[in-house]
């Protein structure tokens, strides 16, 4: 098993938004597939990657490696966070997120990481459908 280091920066700007009913049932049925408790996703055509967990969808530039102290690792620019408790009323509605921004760029690039996720998701999950996932454990350290 690898692990992987991620840093979060201080918070720029918070907005409400929804992530489609299909795309969180999805992310919730890879992390049941998973050996851990979090889930990576290549997005090759931005050379991001994004991870999962139950509470949060992080995002990182797959290229930039940062040192922070001793420690290496690389800088979230955004994340979808989701409401401890569950507001859906079926499996078909949308789930209602907050959309974190940790880097200056980071809202301008959102649509176009919305596209390149849904699209990353379901080619992880028809990849796996009948396996179970690598084994990737996150370890999230903050930056002050």
């Amino acid at each position: 098993m690898s692990e992987e280091v991620f840093f979060r920066p201080p918070e720029i700007e918070r907005e409400d938004g929804v992530l489609t009913g299909d795309i969180y049932n999805i992310c919730h049925t890879l992390l049941s597939r998973s050996p851990q408790d979090c889930v990576f996703v290549p997005m090759r055509d931005m050379q991001y990657m994004a991870i999962l967990d139950k509470h949060e969808i992080i995002f990182v530039d797959s290229l930039v490696y940062q040192m922070v102290g001793n420690q290496g690792g690389r800088i979230i620019t955004t994340a979808w966070q989701f409401p401890t408790h569950k507001d859906r009323e079926s499996l078909s509605e949308p789930q209602t997120c907050s959309y974190v921004y940790y880097h200056p760029l980071a809202k301008e690039n959102h649509l176009r990481l919305h596209g390149s996720f849904r699209q990353a998701i379901l080619l992880l999950d028809e990849r796996y459908r009948e396996s179970i996932l690598p084994s990737h454990q996150a370890k999230i350290l903050p930056i002050k």
